[in-house]
């Protein structure tokens, strides 16, 4: 009986240091709530249906399983974007009017939050010249930025990928030249 219990304990210590070494090492590809103030979405939960109920949504059907949702911008010309796939969320753009009790986000608020970028690049179709996409593909995690400046335009949440998914699918404003230049 005590060899038992003796097993039992021992199994039961190796399953428990599995799951919290697994947990820990950041392995846990699906995000679980909202990190951002104006984030509306959690991605690969927030469904199609919830999305519809935020107001001023406009949407436009890809294909049969992807959906574009668009959002009146409030001060940029360019829109909060989510994209869904099955009818589940996979990419979230966020323009930011991201507060905190300080003011916006700053490069270095995210970069401390973040860690040193996995990949940078200089330069956006979108915004210009000397503005940087700093990427967290493995974290699904990017964010548009003038470094001179310190201030974030944009924030973008997706599922965890690599960097040539990534850039397929959502970096679409990114000018593939690769920085050299270290994290802020």
């Amino acid at each position: 009986m005590n060899k038992k219990i003796l097993i039992g304990g021992v199994l039961l210590v190796l399953v428990t240091i599995s799951f919290l070494l697994s947990f820990l090492s950041g392995d846990n590809p699906e995000p679980s709530a909202a990190v951002f103030s104006d984030q509306k979405t959690v991605i690969g939960k927030t469904t199609n249906e919830e999305i519809e109920k935020f107001s001023k949504a406009q949407k436009e059907v890809i294909d049969k399983n992807t959906v574009r949702y668009t959002f009146d911008p409030r001060k940029s010309i360019r829109s909060d974007e989510i994209i869904t796939q099955n009818r589940k969320a996979v990419f979230e753009r966020i323009r930011t009017a991201i507060e905190t009790e300080t003011g916006k986000k700053t490069i270095a608020q995210l970069t401390e939050q973040y860690g040193k970028p996995e990949k940078m690049f200089k330069n956006s179709s979108y915004y210009g010249e000397g503005i940087y996409t700093y990427l967290y593909n493995s974290k699904g995690v990017a964010f548009v930025g003038n470094p001179n400046t310190n201030e974030v335009f944009e924030i973008q949440l997706f599922s965890p990928m690599n960097l040539e998914q990534y850039l397929n699918s959502y970096g679409k404003d990114v000018l593939v030249v690769e920085s050299n230049k270290q994290g802020e």
